[in-house]
């Protein structure tokens, strides 16, 4: 059962007209209650006001709210509890999993999974590797099952990598993991896309250093793979159960 975190006042039966209701109505602090899977909002007056909370926390990554005024922030981080709500995730979740590039929204590592993995229909992900590193024919694999749907498969090799313009240090140090991640995120997408509700995948878009830079001087925090993933394990995925 959710509880309040402060007792709102109630109106007075005295003011009867909908004029004076709807005035004491916006003297009173919007309500923010603490639910079983974290805070809850009631309206859009709650979101602002758990915005700011998170804000003063320091619970948001800077890299979400880089060079936006404080109201931009904080209306940004509304968009967030906004879209994490549509979801059915908690905005700790979305807060790290889900980044803005140009008004755009993308999902990010295993946050991608679960919402697949938690689907009704999910059958299950399995990923096969061919070829050499040294030889640079390198190949993932990866497959997608879906209840009542034939299964799809998408296969990123080193060339296509080459292709596409992708390298640096991270793809030298984590190769396997790259490509396992263009491949992964191209069969959730193409079988799950009513799971992610319609918003792209990060790993299709950035996957290096070199190609974190937005247009607008956000530089998103794109590090090693296995980090970020740490990361969104220990920062609200947990709560998707």
């Amino acid at each position: 059962m959710s509880e309040a975190i402060e007792t709102n006042a109630v109106p007075s039966k005295s003011l009867a007209s909908p004029i004076a209701q709807e005035v004491t109505r916006s003297t009173v602090k919007p309500q923010v209650l603490v639910g079983r899977g974290g805070f809850v909002v009631a309206d859009v007056e709650g979101a602002f006001r758990l915005a700011t909370i998170y804000l003063a926390g320091g619970m948001v990554p800077d890299s979400t709210i880089a060079g936006l005024s404080r109201d931009g922030a904080v209306a940004r981080v509304v968009a967030l509890i906004e879209v994490a709500h549509s979801l059915g995730i908690s905005p700790r979740a979305a807060f790290k999993g889900i980044t803005s590039v140009r008004g755009n929204l993308l999902i990010w590592g295993d946050l991608t999974v679960a919402l697949c993995a938690r689907h009704a229909a999910w059958a299950g992900m399995e990923h096969a590797y061919t070829g050499d590193l040294a030889k640079g024919d390198r190949a993932c694999t990866v497959t997608v099952h879906r209840r009542g749907c034939p299964s799809i498969s998408h296969t990123f090799s080193q060339a296509d990598a080459k292709r596409a313009g992708l390298g640096g240090k991270v793809w030298e140090s984590y190769t396997d993991r790259m490509l396992f991640n263009r491949a992964r995120s191209w069969a959730l997408r193409d079988q799950f896309a009513d799971a992610l509700n319609g918003i792209g995948i990060g790993e299709e878009n950035f996957l290096d250093q070199s190609h974190a830079d937005s247009d607008d001087g956000t530089r998103l925090n794109v590090i090693d793979a296995n980090e970020a993933f740490r990361a969104l394990s220990a920062n609200g995925i947990e709560s998707l159960t």
